[in-house]
């Protein structure tokens, strides 16, 4: 079996081998015949899209709301156009999530982010089907269903475009490179300002995946990232998490962020074993116990972030421009996490002992 070159194909005889998406070994090439053209990869597909919708938009044409980008691995990308303004006419923010209902763990800051002028985009990185739920006949139909409720949801955040990669939920750190790829594409296209992703130190690995395929996708340009907080506060080691930033929350704010994310009805109780009913209701209540985490701040609710490695600050910026409060950590990004290791090495070692 012959391992893959990083070259796209390569000629035996008359015949051209083209290394399938996702795939690494001789056995999985695709033959392609001379002078027979190459399918576009479905990030460069997700980018011939949007900028055919943006010079429609712009020359006063039509803009096709949906689209569905079937892939050479069996995926199938849905994009959903649900403001072509906001889009195309405003500075870019792009919540980068696992799974469609995990911007509900921003606490609010993309429905405020939505109200400061910034044209929010979400991109789900799975299809959000991994567990089995009453009322559901396959994968398929759950999954469906967790798009439409991510569309609800989102319009409900005044958001500007959601975008479903449909990768398989709970394996998703199997596909980080190709994500990040068409991450990349999304980011490029909109010229993004502000991405906000999963936690990089969370319990679910595919939060964790989440994080690196955002950092990944960002690379080196000046794109501001931030993390989201944890469910229950606390990270991989058990430890409480410590956020760079905590954003005043208004009521209003919050009424509309528990809205959005009361659209996802199928991970609402009763639709959800009893065992996950606690998870949900700590993120309900991750807001007040921000709020309560804020430092010098008498704040009733506020949505904590944390800034990534060597990343410039321009939400916190923007909000304060338009007197949104923000509450900053003493901490630094990079000291955050070297205490959070060295509190868990400390604590493998003393356990070990």
């Amino acid at each position: 079996m012959w391992k893959a070159s990083q070259v796209g194909g390569f000629f035996v005889g008359e015949i051209m081998l083209v290394k399938a998406e996702n795939t690494s070994y001789f056995n999985e090439f695709t033959i392609q015949l001379p002078n027979q053209e190459v399918e576009p990869s479905p990030a460069e597909q997700l980018e011939n899209y949007l900028t055919e919708m943006r010079d429609n938009w712009r020359d006063g044409f039509e803009v096709l709301p949906e689209k569905i980008i079937k892939t050479t691995d069996g995926r199938e990308i849905f994009i959903t156009i649900l403001d072509p303004e906001k889009l195309f006419d405003q500075p870019s923010a792009l919540m980068v999530e696992a799974h469609p209902d995990d911007a509900a763990l921003a606490g609010g800051v993309a429905n405020m982010a939505a109200d400061n002028g910034l044209g929010v985009s979400y991109i789900t990185l799975t299809d959000g089907a991994a567990r089995e739920l009453e009322g559901y006949e396959s994968r398929e139909a759950l999954a469906l269903t967790r798009r439409k409720e991510s569309v609800g949801s989102a319009k409900l955040a005044g958001g500007a475009m959601v975008i479903n990669l449909g990768y398989p939920d709970a394996n998703l750190h199997k596909h980080k490179k190709y994500a990040a790829k068409e991450v990349r594409a999304v980011m490029n296209f909109l010229d993004t300002e502000v991405v906000i992703s999963t936690h990089g130190q969370d319990k679910h690995k595919d939060h964790r995946a989440g994080f690196k395929i955002a950092r990944r996708a960002r690379g080196n340009n000046d794109i501001s990232h931030y993390a989201t907080d944890t469910h229950d506060g606390r990270n991989r080691w058990g430890f409480r998490t410590q956020p760079t930033h905590f954003i005043e929350l208004t009521p209003y704010a919050k009424e509309v962020w528990i809205t959005a994310f009361k659209a996802h009805r199928s991970q609402q109780p009763p639709n959800i074993p009893s065992q996950d009913e606690k998870d949900t209701q700590r993120v309900f209540h991750m807001t007040r116990r921000n709020g309560e985490r804020a430092e010098n701040a008498d704040w009733v609710d506020a949505a904590a972030l944390t800034l990534a490695h060597y990343s410039s600050d321009r939400l916190s910026s923007r909000f304060c421009e338009n007197g949104v409060m923000v509450a900053f950590s003493q901490l630094t990004p990079r000291l955050i996490y070297q205490r959070a290791r060295s509190k868990a090495h400390a604590a493998f070692k003393k356990d070990a002992a």
